[in-house]
């Protein structure tokens, strides 16, 4: 039959047969790629299913680790991550397998305790970190040495079945976090180029998600320590506002009576005095009176600090107040020959609020204005109307404040050092205009200093106006 064929059909025929081949080849590598492709995104697919249900650190970890075999195909997957700390590399999962579980049986240590210092350059595994390059061997003596002796990483080697790992760098952040290392029973021909590149790409997956989970397990742990401390820390603020209020409250009762007593005795109560022993119980009476003031103002400030201020609101006259005020001081003002103004513009201004703290800050401001003013001075009590507002302004005559010392005014204990306590006759507690602002704060209103230094000093503050 074949001396009827002629030689061009012959050519024909052969090159018929060798294109087929060809065919299927090509189908049969393109079946390979689509199948590596299809558990590349497999195993990415369950990368992230991992990252949403994982609950801790070591459970997605091992779950990591079991993508391996299960997605990827291969038979063992261990991860290991870098302790900078500690300055090792350690063994943190790896694979629930046969060869797995031969591996862990087969170490001459727990499979948790391994750890590579990471000066030991001459294992594989920390050439990869070092130069952040995926590495390849085909001896598992390259992966574990120093830790384990030849022949038990032999050993393990022989129990697993592996002739060919690679070792892959985990990187996040512009740092190598650690390693993943894919173990085979093929050798390095058998394995796929394509195979290669999965991995790889797998494991750039795998770094971010860990950094991400670190970064997360960290933060957990930051918010715990800081709750922690918080509550720590309210115990110790409750603990100071009781002792503040009782210690105040026991200081109080005895500094009034001694002032009560100095003032009855300064007053010719119980006979006459000489000048020497007028001066020393007028000294006595300036300091307790410095003093009940303190104690005051530290209970004020620990019952606003612990919330146990009420405001009792009702609507009262802004200007009958600011002249309440004004008789108040009406005999320190002839004392000090300071003029004390009420300066309300012709205008009623009808507040809500808590008529007794606002008085408190008038009473604080104008004091405060006493005491930096020099005699034949002047403070005004300025009340105008301002965008649905009364603004009250305490203006006086006195020597101003710096632009530096401002900025230390309604803080507690905030004391000037170079312009109003050096001029005062006795110097504040350093509380008043903190417990000011506070007042004002809860009446939803503003307080605020203008000065300038050697023109004197406006305090102002608003307060809702009633319409």
């Amino acid at each position: 039959m074949l001396s009827f064929i002629s030689g061009g059909a012959f050519v024909s025929i052969i090159g018929w047969l060798f294109l087929r081949i060809k065919v299927k080849e090509a189908i049969n590598k393109a079946t390979i790629e689509l199948s590596d492709r299809k558990r590349a995104i497999s195993a990415t697919y369950r990368l992230f299913e991992i990252i949403l249900e994982s609950s801790s650190i070591e459970e997605m970890q091992k779950k990591i680790a079991n993508i391996i075999p299960q997605y990827l195909g291969f038979e063992t997957g261990v991860l290991g991550v870098v302790n900078y700390q500690k300055q090792v590399l350690e063994r943190v999962a790896i694979s629930d397998t046969t060869s797995g579980s031969a591996a862990q049986k087969t170490l001459d240590i727990p499979f948790q305790t391994i750890e590579i210092p990471l000066s030991a350059k001459e294992n594989i595994t920390i050439q990869a970190i070092l130069k952040n390059k995926v590495r390849t061997t085909t001896s598992l003596y390259d992966i574990l040495r120093p830790t384990l002796s030849p022949e038990n990483a032999e050993k393990v080697q022989q129990a697993m079945g592996t002739k060919f790992s690679i070792i892959t760098p985990l990187s996040a952040r512009g740092r190598v976090i650690g390693v993943l290392i894919v173990s085979m029973g093929k050798t390095e021909d058998m394995v796929t180029v394509y195979e290669k590149e999965m991995i790889e790409r797998f494991t750039e997956g795998v770094g971010i998600a860990l950094d991400n989970a670190y970064l997360v397990e960290e933060l957990k742990k930051n918010t715990e320590e800081l709750s922690k401390a918080n509550q720590q820390l309210q115990k110790l603020d409750k603990l100071k506002d009781e002792f503040i209020s009782i210690v105040s409250h026991e200081l109080r009762t005895p500094m009034t009576a001694i002032r009560s007593y100095a003032w009855m005795v300064l007053h010719d109560k119980t006979g006459p005095l000489t000048e020497k022993m007028r001066e020393y119980l007028n000294r006595v009476y300036i300091s307790t009176e410095r003093l009940i003031n303190l104690v005051n103002d530290m209970l004020d400030v620990s019952r606003i600090e612990s919330g146990r201020v009420q405001l009792k609101l009702a609507t009262f006259d802004m200007i009958q107040l600011a002249t309440e005020v004004q008789n108040e001081f009406h005999a320190r003002s002839l004392e000090r020959q300071i003029t004390v103004i009420v300066d309300k513009h012709g205008t009623i201004f009808k507040l809500s609020g808590d008529r007794e703290k606002i008085h408190q800050v008038f009473e604080n401001l104008v004091g405060n204005a006493f005491k930096f003013t020099p005699s034949g001075g002047t403070i005004t009590m300025d009340l105008t109307e301002k965008d649905g507002m009364v603004q009250v302004g305490i203006i006086d005559t006195g020597k101003g404040i710096s632009a530096e010392d401002i900025k230390k005014l309604f803080t507690k204990f905030g004391r000037l050092d170079n312009s109003l306590v050096s001029i005062s006759e006795s110097s504040g507690t350093g509380l008043g205009l903190y417990i000011c602002k506070q007042y004002i704060d809860m009446h939803k209103g503003r307080i605020w200093v203008e000065s300038e230094v050697g023109k004197g000093t406006t305090f102002l503050f608003t307060l809702p106006i009633v319409k």
